[in-house]
């Protein structure tokens, strides 16, 4: 082999490494655009017992614990009966739930 043979292949390596760095890049920026967005809108089921707030026409009117009243007709009552309601949220509520009942616990240990 000769000087310029070695030149050429060690420089097409070269290439071929900064083009497999450059694809990797942009696929991480990608999903770090496009992917990471998305993950908080997963929905996550719940179960939990609730207490029946008000019957309308519509339904039973229901407080869970993310705090927002929901109107559903999946369930029958009358207001303070306790029934267990299924619902779905999205993920990135999940998480301020979790941060709001750590700080709770941290001002509140006895409760």
């Amino acid at each position: 082999m000769t000087r310029n043979q070695k030149t050429q292949k060690k420089n097409g390596q070269l290439v071929s490494l900064t083009l497999v760095g450059v694809f990797m890049a942009a696929i991480v920026g990608y999903m770090v655009i496009f992917v990471t967005p998305i993950a908080g809108e997963i929905p996550v089921e719940f179960t939990e017992e609730v207490e029946i707030l008000a019957v309308t026409e519509k339904g039973v009117v229901v407080e869970p614990s993310t705090g927002v009243p929901m109107v559903t007709d999946k369930y029958s009552g009358e207001p303070g009966d306790i029934i267990k309601v299924t619902y779905t949220v999205p993920a990135k509520y999940l998480d301020a739930k979790i941060r709001q009942m750590a700080s709770f616990e941290a001002f509140h240990p006895d409760s």
